[in-house]
């Protein structure tokens, strides 16, 4: 991997707006999350010749020309884009609007800021020296370029994103997978959860109604996101995981998962698609704990279903142990419920099934994604549903 603190004039980043050579769309974790009065904030600054933190670009091969995927700082240029719009008769953005698809975006674009006059002013009212002196404005960046010959630098390059922080939100993992990977086994995964659609020059995901999404929209962290794209984006990642699990049957931290994503995009390989076989039962899967969920409230609101760590623990041990195979959908539910209701104090139960209650406890307290910790989960997790 190398990596160089650089810089770019506002009026060269329109002019690789313009010929296609950033790309702002696909695979952006926070999509527009600014709104508007951060946005003029953010250009009163640029326009006062205040500094903004650096933007970091993924430089990729795109043919015989280099183009550059945001990895953060999408916000930022997102902004500067609304701003100069295609007022100005020498300083502007081709279709600005095509760059986002809802309307309450579209209209901001073109919006004015406070400068301390009478009045707003948008660029086409600012005068020929402050649209002369935001031409040269300086944009730091720092570019991240993979070196084909050397993976091993992926580790480097997935810890320095981890860290990055815009705004208080941290960069997410699956984001930086997304920004350098097209692999076939995460876009099977994707269109069992969500519908893409293009509008010009922006994406809309629209989650599908399925059984999918109507199990995992049910969990906690997922209710606690606002953003419609946000939402399919995790519960994406969510199901890339258990895909993985179906295929290998071995539990894995998540970060490794994610760095093999990067390192077979590195390596120019790819995973396979999800297989009809392995697509059969994860829907059977998901739709037997659908119909739990809805023949027992008690059950939807436990934490097996609105608990990351312990719905990721009842999922892999069904599809490890074989459970539904196993068993009848009706015995493993009343196994399940009961599991749920010990777990939370909801039912008495021998001296010692309770002491294995309490382990499973402790293990999902800390270091939850610890493949060690999981197996142990698992392993206590079958234990228990077998003396129920």
């Amino acid at each position: 991997m190398r990596y160089k603190n650089s810089e770019m004039k506002l009026d060269q980043f329109v002019n690789y707006v313009n010929d296609d050579k950033i790309n702002l769309i696909p695979p952006f974790q926070r999509y527009h999350v600014w709104g508007v009065s951060a946005r003029r904030k953010l250009l009163t600054n640029i326009v006062q010749g205040r500094p903004i933190p650096a933007i970091f670009l993924y430089r990729d091969a795109a043919g015989d020309k280099y183009a550059y995927n945001i990895l953060d700082g999408k916000q930022r240029l997102e902004s500067i884009i609304m701003f100069i719009g295609d007022k100005h008769a020498s300083l502007k953005v081709n279709n600005p609007k095509n760059y986002f698809a809802e309307r309450k975006y579209k209209d901001a674009v073109g919006f004015k800021i406070d400068l301390g006059g009478k009045k707003k002013q948008g660029l086409e009212e600012l005068g020929e020296d402050l649209v002369r002196d935001l031409r040269e404005y300086v944009i730091p960046t720092i570019e991240i370029t993979l070196d084909q010959d050397n993976p091993s630098a992926l580790d480097e390059i997935i810890n320095l994103f981890v860290d990055i922080n815009s705004t208080g939100e941290p960069v997410k993992r699956f984001a930086i997978v997304r920004a350098m990977s097209k692999d076939r086994l995460l876009n099977s995964v994707r269109m069992l959860i969500s519908r893409k659609e293009q509008r010009q020059n922006d994406w809309l995901y629209f989650p599908k109604k399925n059984e999918f999404t109507q199990v995992l929209q049910t969990m906690q962290i997922i209710i606690g996101m606002r953003d419609r794209n946000s939402k399919a984006d995790r519960m994406w990642e969510m199901l890339v995981e258990f895909a993985m699990f179906l295929r290998t049957k071995e539990h894995r931290n998540p970060v490794d998962i994610l760095k093999g994503f990067i390192r077979a995009a590195a390596m120019k390989s790819t995973n396979p698609p999800l297989t009809t076989a392995e697509t059969t039962k994860l829907s059977q899967l998901f739709s037997f704990i659908r119909k739990l969920y809805v023949s027992d409230a008690n059950f939807r609101a436990s934490r097996l279903a609105v608990n990351q760590i312990h719905f990721y623990t009842m999922v892999t041990t069904i599809i490890g142990e074989d459970l539904l195979t196993e068993n009848s959908n009706e015995g493993l539910a009343e196994k399940l419920k009961s599991f749920a209701a010990i777990l939370e104090g909801r039912r008495v139960t021998s001296r010692q099934l309770s002491a294995r209650i309490r382990q499973y406890q402790e293990l999902s307290e800390k270091q939850t994604t610890h493949v060690g910790r999981r197996e142990s989960r698992q392993i206590i997790f079958k234990e228990v549903l077998d003396a129920l």
